[in-house]
This record gives structure tokens, C-alpha cells and sequence, in this order.
């Protein structure tokens, strides 16, 4: 068997075989234990997930990120970032934009 081919089959052996492994680490062991779940940067908050029949329920009771509203002073995407909106980069792209309507000019008058 080529070198090629065992590396593949053993890969496939490898994937076989450690992906039971790798999922049953997301199972839980204690009926009714929690661990908390979700983030806690921004406006978020972070919920709880319950171990139910051998495995984690849905994170529950935290808050959510949602699309960034500009101006408020909240980071409602919970990226770490306040007010990060689209005002910022239209000066970029207005100049992007520009250039390449530039090139798209120097194309057209060069014969392209």
C-alpha cells in the first residue's frame, strides 16, 4: 500500500474512532447539574444549560447579541465594540470606490 493511502486510511481510523470520544465529552453525568452558557461582554448575559437524559438542554435565561444599533452607547452585538457602525467606513469606501472607478477609466482608454 503506498505511503499516501495508509496516511488516508489511518486518518479515516483516527476519525472513526475519536469522534465518539469527542462528543462524549459534551455528555453530562449529573442529572439536574448546570454550568452557565453564553457571554457576558456587552449587553449580553450569560444563561444556564441543565444536563437532562445524558445531555445538555438548550442555553436558557441569558441574553442574546443583536445587530449593533448606532449611537446608543450599548454593545448589543457583544463584540467588545460600542457604536461600531457603517458612518465609520464610508469614508473607505467612498475612496475605494473612487479608485476604482480610476482604473476602470484608465482600462477603458488603454483599450480594455
Amino acid at each position: 500500500m503506498p505511503l499516501r493511502e495508509l496516511v488516508c486510511a489511518l486518518a479515516v481510523v483516527f476519525i472513526v474512532l475519536a469522534m465518539p470520544v469527542l462528543a462524549g465529552a459534551q455528555d453530562c453525568l449529573e442529572a439536574e447539574s448546570t454550568k452557565p452558557c453564553g457571554s457576558n461582554i456587552g449587553a449580553c448575559e450569560s444563561g444556564t444549560q441543565t444536563c437532562q437524559d445524558g445531555g445538555w438542554t438548550d442555553c436558557e435565561g441569558g441574553v442574546e447579541p443583536i445587530l449593533e444599533i448606532c449611537d446608543n452607547g450599548i454593545d448589543d452585538d457583544c463584540d467588545a465594540l460600542t457604536d461600531e457602525c457603517l458612518e465609520s467606513v464610508w469614508p473607505l469606501m467612498i475612496m475605494v470606490g473612487v479608485l476604482l472607478l480610476f482604473v476602470m477609466l484608465m482600462l477603458i482608454k488603454m483599450g480594455f
